[in-house]
């Protein structure tokens, strides 16, 4: 984890340190209701070490195809960019934008990593459409 990320999910940086909580949407409950489609087995093959979610917009507009083995082909062309482009990031940052060709078309993507829940500081990746956010 970079400094960034470690400041971000310190105790003193933590924004609901010391807050009573009374709703909280996680990113398990995305997952769960379907919001995120999780592709962390995936991920792991192509060397992330932490939980990745995409957005069921983005899985839908632009990664699921009828044939489900094409649509993990466009998965794992999406996460081998989004890889690339981390190794490549020269800010300490947990947000991460980036163009991704869907049919010889550019599409603004987006990769933040945040802490599970409010409870579960574990990093967790979602990959994303700006107007997912």
């Amino acid at each position: 984890m970079n400094k960034t990320m470690e400041k971000f999910f310190a105790e003193d940086q933590n924004p609901f340190a010391g807050t009573n909580i009374v709703s909280c949407y996680t990113w398990d409950d995305a997952v769960a209701d379907g919001m995120f489609v999780d592709v962390s087995e995936m991920a792991k093959s192509r060397g992330f070490t932490l939980p990745v979610a995409i957005t069921q917009n983005l899985y839908g507009k632009y990664l699921e195809v009828k044939e489900q083995e094409e649509t993990g082909r466009n998965v794992n062309r999406l996460l081998q960019h989004l890889h690339c482009e981390i190794k490549a990031m020269k800010d300490d940052d947990n947000r991460l934008f980036f163009l991704h060709e869907f049919d010889n078309v550019p599409v603004d993507v987006w990769a933040v990593i945040e802490g599970r829940s409010p409870d579960n500081p574990e990093p967790v990746c979602t990959i994303l459409l700006p107007e997912d956010n």
